[in-house]
């Protein structure tokens, strides 16, 4: 047999259970084929979850004409979330599980609602009238974004990379990591669904070193925690 149709036929059995109606003897039944494929074919049910699953598209635009400052936080983020992120201007596309991509579409909402906030901070500090002696307004505020969301995409990684360390990984029937198999199938999926995507464009330097900076202070006083209710990469901002 194909090995997804093995794995669905693993997928049927495991649902065959009393709390769906069948009988005890149809559910031990049921058991007792599943694992009779297990052993024939060295398969797992963890591994039907992966090679099985569905991926959505979310679209959201970050702006009009310009896009919001809070694109540059998105590296980060789609990491941290699981997911693919494309940018066509201020239009962007999620690519992901239904579940990741709206925690994506959320988490991207709370970032830049906190960006502003925190500008609208800055704006009244003594810091920002120092820096109005030297740059433009426009200056101050790109260079201020700029530092915030770099920040906030470099915490998420940092938050990401710690939960993967905290962790445990559990592994197919030959030894490979599970978490390993589920990156590499949204790989996957992501070049299947854009196949000539080039890189991102490269980042102008922030113009106001003192403004920059005060973005990422900002950007460290914004709480982010793991969530609950979504899975392990479920994210909020407090």
């Amino acid at each position: 047999m194909e090995r997804k149709d093995i794995l669905k036929k693993l997928k049927a059995f495991s649902e065959r259970t009393i709390e769906n109606g069948c009988t005890e003897a149809e559910a031990l039944a049921a058991a007792k084929a599943m694992q009779g494929l297990q052993n024939k074919y060295n398969l797992t049910l963890t591994e039907l979850d992966i090679e099985l699953t569905e991926y959505v598209k979310g679209k959201i635009s970050l702006g009009h004409k310009v896009k919001h400052p809070v694109w540059l936080s998105l590296f980060g983020l789609q990491t941290f979330c699981e997911v693919k992120i494309v940018s066509n201007g201020a239009r962007i596309t999620i690519l992901g599980q239904q579940h990741k991509v709206d925690n994506a579409i959320y988490m991207i909402g709370l970032l830049q609602s906190a960006m502003e906030v925190e500008y609208s901070i800055y704006k009244r500090s003594a810091d920002y009238d120092e820096q109005r002696s030297y740059y433009h307004s426009r200056s101050i505020r790109s260079s201020f974004m700029q530092g915030m969301a770099m920040r906030l995409s470099k915490r998420l990684l940092e938050m990401f990379e710690q939960n993967r360390r905290e962790v445990v990984q559990p592994k197919t029937t030959d030894g490979v990591s599970l978490i390993v198999l589920a990156d590499t199938a949204l790989e996957e999926a992501y070049r299947k669904e854009w196949p000539r995507l080039g890189s991102a464009g490269s980042v102008n330097r922030a113009r106001s070193s003192g403004a920059a900076a005060a973005g990422r202070s900002a950007a460290n006083r914004v709480g982010l925690n793991s969530g609950v209710g979504g899975g392990r990469s479920m994210g909020l901002l407090t």
